[in-house]
């Protein structure tokens, strides 16, 4: 399996262009400015997703996230999603082997407010032979189709 390493400039703070704000864009300096993509992040779930047909509010995932230490640094964010597409979204069976298909992956490092002022975050999916990153509101709710990527605690 060929080696996917991400690097990212963390000081340059980018937004998506469907947010107004970034709620937290200092969290993006504790991140990692370098990591491999197969060894080094993981797909992460709320206990509550885990079950069978559950689904439960973003609002409930986001603060569990927020609750707990160094959480929030954790999760991956729209600058990572960024790379992600410039380097896996040239090969989507490579995307698809390491997320799976039919995968919504939750960005929960860049939460913020669109221009109308509701809170989302950015979620990376495949749509029409791509990758792309579109806005989720935190008012939907996420079921286990739709996890957030962390770094993992290796």
């Amino acid at each position: 399996m060929a080696s996917y390493v991400i690097k990212i400039g963390r000081f340059k703070k980018e937004c998506p262009d469907f947010l107004k704000r970034l709620h937290h864009p200092l969290v993006e300096m504790f991140r990692p400015q370098s990591y491999n993509l197969f060894e080094e992040v993981e797909p992460w779930l709320h206990e509550e997703q885990k079950k069978k047909d559950a689904s439960v509010p973003g609002k409930v995932i986001y603060h569990n996230i927020t609750k707990e230490e160094f959480s929030l640094a954790s999760q991956l964010s729209f600058m990572d999603g960024l790379e992600i597409i410039k380097i896996v979204g040239r090969d989507l069976m490579i995307f698809r082997e390491i997320f799976g298909s039919n995968t919504t992956l939750t960005l929960w490092g860049s939460k913020g407010e669109d221009y109308l002022g509701y809170p989302c975050v950015p979620v990376l999916r495949e749509e029409k032979g791509g990758l792309v990153i579109k806005p989720k509101y935190l008012n939907s709710f996420w079921t286990k189709e739709c996890p957030g990527l962390r770094f993992n605690k290796k």
